[in-house]
């Protein structure tokens, strides 16, 4: 079965490095700029995934992500935070919105493979985290 993914990331760079990193898995993948358009772009592409930035400019991730679970039909979409913003503060924030997992840029290739294929394995499986943190 191939997953959505939609990648929503501020940089071109890291845009390409997650298409690079997730090329042999069997995913079609959406992309977005900024999170102003995120609920939007949740609800045309219906993602079993987001990736999302949580510092970018002009937006903001975890309202973005608060946003988007507090919306019905956008609320239980699998989240992975995938941001330069690795304070532990940070992360609480990201867990506290809603998120499903978190990994800090520099990222591992290999790491946000492995990560996204459990994540999409979850969902499909219908397993739902009660411990983000």
């Amino acid at each position: 079965m191939t997953a959505a993914i939609l990648v929503c990331e501020d940089d071109p760079t890291h845009r390409e490095l997650i298409r690079a990193s997730l090329a042999r898995g069997n995913y079609r993948l959406f992309e977005i700029e900024d999170g102003r358009h995120l609920l939007g772009a949740v609800r045309s592409t219906l993602p079993d995934l987001l990736i999302l930035d949580i510092r970018m400019p002009e937006s903001d991730g975890i309202d973005a992500l608060e946003r988007l679970r507090a919306d019905a039909a956008t609320g239980d979409v699998s989240v992975l935070v995938l941001s330069g913003a690795v304070r532990k503060a940070d992360r609480e924030a990201a867990f506290a919105a809603g998120a499903d997992d978190f990994l800090a840029k520099p990222f591992s290739p290999r790491e946000l493979a492995e990560t996204v294929e459990a994540l999409v394995a979850q969902r499909h499986a219908g397993i739902v985290k009660l411990d983000a943190a």
